[in-house]
């Protein structure tokens, strides 16, 4: 890309994730990136709101494959939960559940419930973290090890 512009309004990158692009610039500033997913080898600085699309999921007794589509989850019901498996995500993804409900959400850790390995949580020793009611639960995948690892929870 020889005529590469600076200060644009907009920069859509790519069909859904099929295509790419590369910038040989050294900085590139940019309103607004529309893309699937960014892999940087690099730098990136942003000085300004990094937004993770979230979805609304209603509470069920177990949850064994829950959607990793989305950066932010947002739980909601009356059921206490058991998240047993997320599906798989891309190595250094993060995911936020944030259980909305009064209900203990469960977060259980190598789960034979997960339909494949990719899907399970890894919780270092412990086999289940809990929150009492409403909490967060912060997770982000590994590529080496094809899991889930869960960085924190607040009950």
């Amino acid at each position: 890309m020889s005529n590469l512009y600076t200060n644009l309004p907009n920069l859509s990158l790519g069909n859904n994730g099929a295509d790419s692009a590369t910038f040989t610039s050294s900085s590139i500033s940019v309103g607004t990136v529309n893309c699937t997913s960014i892999v940087n080898t690099g730098s990136i600085s942003n000085t300004g709101p990094i937004a993770n699309p979230s979805e609304a999921v209603t509470t069920t007794a177990n949850i064994t494959a829950l959607s990793s589509s989305k950066g932010f989850v947002y739980l909601s019901g009356t059921t206490a939960t058991n998240v047993k498996g997320i599906a798989a995500g891309v190595d250094g993804q993060h995911l936020t559940i944030y259980n909305a409900s009064t209900q203990n959400m469960t977060i259980t850790a190598q789960s034979t419930a997960a339909a494949t390995a990719a899907k399970i949580i890894i919780l270092g020793t412990a086999t289940t973290a809990v929150t009492s009611g409403i909490g967060i639960a912060e997770l982000i995948y590994s590529g080496t090890a094809s899991r889930w690892i869960l960085k924190y929870l607040t009950a």
